[in-house]
Parts: structure tokens; C-alpha cells; sequence
């Protein structure tokens, strides 16, 4: 019998290979379908709210903002993004609306935490610190930022977290981070998945801050003003510490299974690395 190049071929696993998955075997291949696959999930939670947006009645952040680094070690740095831009644009097809300061940039600030925690989870941290130190120094010399938040006991840093994220970045274990994403070892990705989403979580705030105090002026200018910023600041002081920390601890209690699943069927090499 002469075998014909339509009919299947057996592989040393015993499945027959197809010239459909011979094709699906193919890199670009299945990370394009898995960033149109993970971007209609992404815009399925881009509609589930999560925490308020401070000044903004009616807005929210989305519960979306828990799969961002997740995206970025699966699809990294590239891929990740898109899958994060592709499923905002869906998600505001699905009804979520656009955030007035954001301009229809709605997935800047999440695309930005997806490409730093791509690179990463790669072990490839001289980009994000790159990006790290040029967000951070915008949203620091922005005129309406406020530096120093005044307490009761004396004057806190507004970016304290901010600071200890990069402290993390540029230190020998972020590098370690990368490591522990791909070992397969419970307490160890759960170690390397806290460093890379504080690190990218840190970042995407960072870009929406910047956002925030930029695009309010310019919607009514003359009604937002550096006293306003102070105030908001403030009040967002005392929230965003325990909004990142949820959405951290969400990410790694999602991001565990996911990963020890993908390190057992060999998947990994085919995504992470």
C-alpha cells in the first residue's frame, strides 16, 4: 500500500500526525492561536470589576488585570501584549467602556506589565529596568505627582512600593525569578511568579498613573489642578498597596496550576522558553 501525503503518519507516541498538526506544530502558529484564544478570555474579565478608579464614578479596574503577567511567561513579551490589546478592544465590544484619561489607550498600562514580565520570565531583566526607570522618572517629574504623602507621624513617599518593586528588579533575585517560573516545583514558581507580577503590576500602575494625571487636565482644563492631584493622591496612598498586593496573590494562586500543568505535558518548552 502506498501511503499518501494526506494520510496520517504515526508518531513514536503512537498518535497519528496529521498535516494539520504538523502545521499546528509550528511556534508562530500556536502562539497566534493562543493570543486570539487567551484575548477573548482577557475581554471576558476586562468586564468583571474589580476595584474603584478614585474620581471617576461608575469606573472600575477590571479583574482582567490578574492574567497580565500570566500572559507575558506564556506568550511573552510580544504575543502577551497583543493578546492584552486585542482583548481590551474586545472587551469594550462586549460593553465595557472606555476610561475617559486613557484617550482609547485603554491597554497601555496592562500591555506595558504583559512586556516586562514577558522579558522577565525569559531572563531578560535589562529591558524592564529600562522601562522601569523611564515610567517611574516621567511619573516623578509630571508636575501633578505628588512625592511626599503627609501623615499623621511625617511624610511617606507616595511610591514606596514603587521603589521597593525596582529595589526587587535590580536585585540578584529577579534574575533567579526566571528560573523558578520554569522549575515545576510548587513553592518555586510561587516564588518567581510574587517577583515577576509585583515587578509588572508596579509598572502597569506607574502607567496609569501617568495617565490619570495627564488626561484629566486635558478633558476640563483649569478644573484639574495640582491641589485636586493632592488630594487624590492621597487618598489613592492608602489603597493601591492593598490592590496590588490582592491582584499579586490573585495571579500566583491562578498562575501555580497553570504552570505545573504546562511544565508536566512538556509544554513549557513550546511557550516559556
Amino acid at each position: 500500500m502506498v501511503v499518501t501525503a494526506t494520510e496520517p503518519r504515526q508518531e513514536a507516541s503512537g498518535r497519528p500526525k496529521t498535516v494539520f498538526l504538523a502545521l499546528a506544530s509550528s511556534k508562530k502558529t500556536r502562539l497566534l492561536a493562543l493570543t486570539s484564544s487567551f484575548a477573548v478570555i482577557y475581554a471576558t474579565l476586562r468586564i468583571v470589576p474589580s476595584f474603584p478608579i478614585v474620581a471617576v464614578p461608575g469606573a472600575f479596574f477590571s479583574s482582567s488585570d490578574i492574567l497580565v503577567p500570566l500572559y507575558g511567561i506564556i506568550l511573552g513579551p510580544i504575543f502577551g501584549a497583543a493578546a492584552v490589546i486585542l482583548g481590551t478592544y474586545l472587551g469594550i465590544m462586549f460593553g465595557k467602556p472606555f476610561v475617559p484619561f486613557f484617550f482609547g489607550f485603554d491597554f497601555m498600562p496592562a500591555a506595558i506589565g504583559a512586556i516586562s514580565v514577558g522579558f522577565l520570565a525569559r531572563g531578560k531583566r535589562y529591558p524592564v529596568i529600562v522601562i522601569f526607570l523611564v515610567v517611574l522618572a516621567m511619573f516623578l517629574i509630571h508636575p501633578f505627582t505628588v512625592v511626599l504623602v503627609n501623615l499623621p507621624f511625617g511624610s511617606v513617599p507616595y511610591n514606596w512600593l514603587h521603589f521597593t518593586a525596582l529595589i526587587l528588579l535590580l536585585s540578584p533575585l529577579s534574575k533567579k525569578a526566571s528560573f523558578w517560573i520554569n522549575s515545576g516545583l510548587t513553592s518555586q514558581i510561587a516564588r518567581g511568579l510574587v517577583i515577576v507580577a509585583l515587578i509588572g503590576t508596579m509598572v502597569q500602575h506607574l502607567v496609569g498613573g501617568i495617565f490619570y494625571e495627564t488626561g484629566f487636565p486635558l478633558i476640563q482644563p483649569g478644573k484639574y489642578n495640582k491641589e485636586f492631584f493632592a488630594v487624590q493622591w492621597t487618598i489613592i496612598f492608602s489603597l493601591y498597596p492593598v490592590e496590588r498586593v490582592i491582584l499579586v496573590i490573585a495571579s500566583v494562586f491562578l498562575g501555580i496550576p497553570l504552570l505545573r500543568n504546562l511544565k508536566v505535558a512538556g509544554l513549557d518548552k513550546k511557550y516559556i522558553r
